[in-house]
């Protein structure tokens, strides 16, 4: 059985974030910087048909967001947004396109002829 002292805890842990959820993490943000990436250029070079600018509505500008909104204080509602950044991204982006989708439609109707 192991020996339960703080330093055994300490190394046990940082052992497990190591072999474990470190490489989780490395993939995740490899893949999140691809899709943010492809994401934002896809916006920039007019391949969609919402207007340019609506590259902001991307999931790390809504983390920004969330990050600053948690930075407010110590309350319930701020740390679940803190806690919740990377869903508040993604909410911030689908709804922020949603919204877009008219106008994006009736621009998209006067191009054609």
């Amino acid at each position: 059985m192991m020996q339960t002292d703080p330093e055994n805890a300490l190394a046990l842990t940082i052992k497990f974030g190591s072999y474990f959820l470190l490489p989780g993490i490395i993939i995740f943000l490899a893949f999140f910087f691809l899709q943010s990436g492809a994401f934002i250029y896809a916006f920039i070079k007019g391949l969609t048909p919402y207007p340019k600018w609506c590259f902001i509505f991307c999931v790390p500008v809504g983390m920004i967001l969330s990050v600053l909104i948690g930075k407010i204080g110590n309350y319930n509602l701020t740390n679940a947004i803190r806690c919740a950044w990377i869903s508040i991204g993604n909410l911030y982006m689908f709804l922020g396109i949603l919204l877009m989708e008219k106008r994006a439609i009736k621009e998209k109707h006067k191009e054609t002829p």
